[in-house]
């Protein structure tokens, strides 16, 4: 259980999931037709980068896992937005045992299979696995899981990892807390290692593959985010933004300028504020060039 983490996916809740489809094909980013979680009930439109993966999540009514669907309501009540972002893991039983050793309320490994339509038009299925990683008070309802995906070319493939936008990986997730010194256990246990930078205003974690996770008290997230920081609600601990990179982020802003998207920019970061991103503060970073 000492393995250090990497970012799997990102789960983004939404209550119309048609609209969510069409922002993020105004951002610039190639969205997979919808699929249903066969043994959740839930529906999704994935967007697939090299490494991870952003989820829409939607059809919410129709979850059938009820530990998931009793935790619903307070995030759908906050809006739309991150509600459980995950992480990868290699040997989930093993993963799950050290978690329940440690005191922590891991709920059952359940399937998040799903139908995908391959490249040639067969239809294939996915053979992933997962398991959250509790937090029951309401106001920490956005919590951290993993997964493993037995069949990762189901997950990932082209021509879906290309965007207009240029997104090709994500480097960094970012977080608000109302009680730093609190939450910073639960968030080493889960990516296995401790804080790279701590201080009064935030945790800083660097995953096993170099990708950024960031968590800043709510008073101080304008450190972070400037104009572009989103209003609170009233989620104790959430996921606020993610980080993009980019291949070509001239391409990215001519994508989003042809879509009407509007956003900030500055120091080479495009923003997009969190409204016209399904509840996500949403940047966009150059990836370095290879000569």
């Amino acid at each position: 259980m000492n393995t250090r983490r990497s970012l799997d996916h990102f789960v983004i809740a939404v209550d119309d999931l048609p609209k969510a489809e069409q922002v993020y094909r105004k951002l610039g980013f190639s969205v997979m037709p919808k699929a249903r979680h066969a043994a959740i009930g839930t529906a999704n439109h994935v967007i697939q980068l090299h490494s991870t993966y952003v989820e829409l999540l939607g059809d919410l009514d129709l979850c059938i896992f009820e530990p998931l669907k009793q935790r619903f309501a307070s995030r759908r009540a906050a809006g739309d937005g991150f509600y459980i972002n995950c992480l990868d893991s290699r040997d989930l039983q093993a993963d799950r045992d050290a978690l329940l050793a440690k005191g922590y309320a891991c709920g059952e490994i359940i399937s998040a299979r799903r139908k995908v339509a391959m490249p040639d038009g067969s239809l294939d299925e996915t053979a992933s696995d997962c398991f959250y990683v509790w937090r029951d008070d309401a106001r920490l309802t956005s919590t951290l899981f993993y997964a493993a995906h037995a069949k990762p070319h189901v997950i990932w493939f082209e021509p879906w990892q290309s965007h207009p936008n240029t997104a090709m990986t994500t480097l960094s997730l970012t977080y608000a807390s109302d009680n730093l010194q609190a939450d910073e256990p639960y968030f080493t246990d889960l990516f296995g290692t401790e804080p790279a930078q701590r201080n009064v205003a935030c945790l800083i974690y660097l995953t096993a593959r170099g990708e950024r996770f960031e968590v800043f008290t709510h008073d101080t997230l304008r450190t972070r985010y400037g104009r572009q920081t989103p209003a609170r609600n009233g989620l104790a601990t959430l996921g606020v933004g993610i980080r993009y990179g980019v291949a070509s982020l001239h391409v990215c802003r001519a994508a989003l300028q042809g879509t009407g998207v509007p956003f900030a920019e500055e120091a080479g970061v495009i923003t997009v504020a969190a409204n016209d991103a399904c509840g996500v503060v949403t940047e966009f970073a150059q990836l370095p060039t290879s000569r």
